[in-house]
């Protein structure tokens, strides 16, 4: 059950840099869930995505434990 929470939650729960949470917010994503679940091909065609946002996204993905199921669905 703790997976299923961890999938909603909001970017905004997250430890990550207000700015860093603004970033995702204009890209879209405001939840867990929502990055588990993009189109990656096209997010990396936003304006806003770095390598650096995604490499820190995987990072909290890590720790929630969805690391796995994320990487499944590529």
């Amino acid at each position: 059950m703790q997976q299923q929470r961890n999938t909603i939650k909001s970017i905004q729960e997250t430890d990550l840099t207000p700015e860093y949470k603004d970033q995702s917010e204009r890209m879209g994503i405001t939840s867990l869930r929502d990055f588990l679940y993009a189109d990656i091909p096209q997010l990396r065609k936003h304006p806003e995505f770095t390598m650096l946002w995604y490499t820190e996204l995987l990072k909290v993905l890590k720790g929630e434990n969805l690391l796995e199921e994320f990487q499944s669905r590529l």
